[in-house]
């Protein structure tokens, strides 16, 4: 679990910077990156619960 809260923390800090770049393109392409890690994670959590 331990591992899953750290990559939460490292996508909390990537999320911050993401709100404060300063390019809008960047920033949606960071956004469609971070979502997809989000999504990993979650997947990841799950399957060590079931």
């Amino acid at each position: 679990m331990r591992v899953e809260l750290a990559g939460c923390r490292e996508v909390s800090a990537r999320l911050h910077s993401i709100q404060t770049a300063p390019s809008a393109r960047r920033a949606t392409a960071e956004w469609v990156g971070l979502a997809n890690e989000i999504d990993a994670q979650i997947n990841n959590v799950l399957a060590t619960l079931g």
